[in-house]
Parts: structure tokens; C-alpha cells; sequence
């Protein structure tokens, strides 16, 4: 029941990191995501540097989010750690938007995971957009959206974000001002409510990592249903059906067993297409 795992040369390894470097070791042959010693002497020691920059974000950002006390000053040593991987991305090579330059590294694969992470829960939770305060990152991010095929279709919205981490991490405790941005992403304050609005920039949803025009959207998205047009009336079909436990986020539980009116569905997504 463990995920990721990998079997490899009769070593079987469940830790995502470990099979990183693994299939990194194993197969030279291919694109390498790590700097070769002969192309950048200080590699090793650079690469270590950022490991441990990113798990000191990650720590800063537990104190922050799942502390019920002394949220300012989490807070500011929150700020501190993505002051430092921001001074990371602008400073370690300027030849591209990733941490080692215009090709994404092991590094980028393992921290920009956390850092979708650490975005959503700062707005949900406590009213701060990291993207917006540190355009280093939202490069960095939208390079990781944009390039990084295997990120930009895992990639979670805010909403299940969000509702999937207190399982895993526990209770996380909001601040005075966020609730706003609570409602908005729950849906609570109509924003969810056909037809939607526009994108807009200014909203507090801050995940306006699509590129293009409202009917390059539209066009998209259209798309997009057809392609998956049964897995979609199943999916939708879900909201109705059965669920065998109780989750946070009921609209996206992954054991929900999808109820009747496939064929009401399937009519109903055709006149939207």
C-alpha cells in the first residue's frame, strides 16, 4: 500500500527520494538531473546545500501551519527559508528559471511538490500568497508548470490541496484574515456558481498558472471533456453515489462509488460542450 515504490535490481524502495537517486545511478545514459562532477566542480556540495535548504522550508512551514500558537513569529522564520530558496533561484545561475539552470535538476523534481504545497495552505490557511510576494518563485513555479511534463499533469487544484493535507499532517490552524480566501476556494462565496467569472488576477485564488485567452480556455477545456468524457460522468457521478468513509473533501474522495443517471450526465456534458 506504500506509493511511490520501485523494485530495481531486486531492491525494493518506497521512499521517493532514494528511488530518485536510484533510477539517477542506474540509467547515466539518459538526461542527467544531477550536474556532472567534470561540468561543475562544486556539485555534490551544491546539491546537498539545496536538499537541505528545501527540508528547512519544509520545517518552517510545519511550525507555521500546525502550531495553534506564535503564528507571527513562525511566520517570519517561514519567510526567511523562502527568502533564502528565492535568493537560490536568482543567484545560483542565471542562465534559466530552475535551481541549476535552464534545465530542470533532481532538486527542482523534489522540492516543487512542496512548494505546491506551501501555496495553497498559505492562502487557504492564513491569507499569504508566496507567489505574489516572491516573483523568483512564481518563475520558478510557472518554469515547473510550463516544462515539467510529469508536474504539470499531477499538478492538484487548490481545493483538494488543501482538504488532503490534515490527514496527513493534522489539524492546520487559519489567521485572522483568511477567511475570505477560505470561501473562495471552497466554493462557499458563489465563486463556484455557472457561469464562472473570468480569470482575474487580483483574486485570491492566486492559481493562475494557465497561459492563453479565454477561448484558447474555452477550446481547452472543451477539449479535454470529450477526450474524457466517460471517466468524467463517472467522476461526477460520485457526488451521488455511495462512500465508504467519511473524508475531508467529499467532492474529490477517491473511494466513492459512483451512483445512477449516467445517461442525464452524458446529456448534460454534451450541451456544455
Amino acid at each position: 500500500g506504500l506509493l511511490p515504490a520501485v523494485e530495481l535490481n531486486g531492491e525494493f524502495i518506497t521512499e521517493s527520494v532514494d528511488i530518485m537517486f536510484l533510477i539517477e545511478s542506474s540509467f547515466p545514459e539518459y538526461s542527467p538531473l544531477l550536474p556532472q562532477e567534470g561540468a561543475r566542480p562544486d556539485a555534490a556540495n551544491l546539491v546537498r546545500a539545496l536538499m537541505s535548504l528545501e527540508r528547512d522550508c519544509f520545517g518552517l512551514w510545519c511550525q507555521w501551519m500546525f502550531r495553534p500558537f506564535g503564528s507571527e513569529p513562525n511566520k517570519r522564520a517561514f519567510r526567511r527559508g523562502l527568502d533564502a530558496w528565492s535568493q537560490a533561484l536568482e543567484k545560483i545561475d542565471s542562465s534559466g528559471p530552475f535551481l541549476l539552470g535552464s534545465e530542470a535538476c533532481l532538486v527542482d523534481l523534489m522540492a516543487i511538490p512542496f512548494f505546491e504545497r506551501y501555496t495553497a495552505t498559505a492562502v487557504y490557511w492564513k491569507g499569504f500568497r508566496i507567489r505574489e510576494e516572491y516573483p523568483a518563485i512564481d518563475r520558478w513555479m510557472a518554469a515547473s508548470e510550463d516544462n515539467i511534463e510529469t508536474f504539470r499533469v499531477t499538478k492538484a487544484d487548490f481545493y483538494s490541496t488543501v482538504h488532503d493535507i490534515p490527514p496527513q499532517y493534522g489539524r492546520a490552524f487559519s489567521d485572522e484574515g483568511s477567511e475570505e480566501f477560505r470561501r473562495f476556494i471552497d466554493g462557499l462565496d458563489g465563486s463556484w456558481t455557472l457561469p464562472l467569472s473570468p480569470l482575474d488576477d487580483n483574486k485570491p485564488e492566486e492559481d493562475l498558472s494557465a497561459r492563453g485567452t479565454e477561448l484558447e480556455y474555452r477550446i481547452e477545456a472543451a477539449a479535454s471533456l470529450a477526450r474524457n468524457a466517460e471517466k468524467i460522468t463517472r467522476f461526477a457521478l460520485r457526488g451521488v453515489g455511495k462512500r465508504p468513509r467519511t473524508v475531508t473533501a467529499p467532492l474529490a474522495d477517491p473511494d466513492a462509488t459512483p451512483g445512477n443517471h449516467t445517461a442525464e450526465v452524458e446529456q448534460a456534458l454534451r450541451l456544455l460542450i
